[in-house]
């Protein structure tokens, strides 16, 4: 079900928490796979600003985690719609984290052949 743009403000804080919560478990457990499914899934079209940069952000976390060796190995289960997201976030994650910009590019990259 796409809500992206039918909630309301204070739903989208619970989503993202939810997704938060979700996304750092699967961390935890050492399944960036899961992980990057997590918080590719539902993303916050009709949110707040806050929430679309807490968002991308929690994404680039995720993005960060994930070694150039194993783009591929996470990137080509991905839909068109979640490549299409991906994309997103790591346009916002060139603007906002320059520090892991070569790790972003490749993934860029990735999704562009």
């Amino acid at each position: 079900v796409d809500l992206s743009t039918e909630m309301a403000a204070e739903d989208w804080e619970a989503t993202y928490g939810q997704k938060e919560t979700q996304t750092y478990d699967f961390l935890g457990k050492s399944n960036v796979g899961q992980a990057l499914n997590a918080v590719l899934e539902n993303p916050p079209y009709g949110a707040s600003d806050e929430i679309k940069s807490k968002t991308s952000d929690l994404a680039i976390e995720v993005l960060s985690r994930i070694k150039e060796s194993e783009i591929k190995k996470y990137g080509e289960p991905l839909t068109n719609d979640q490549l299409d997201v991906l994309m997103k976030y790591i346009y916002k994650g060139l603007e906002r984290k320059p520090s892991i910009s070569s790790q972003l590019l490749k993934w860029h990259e990735f999704i562009r052949e």
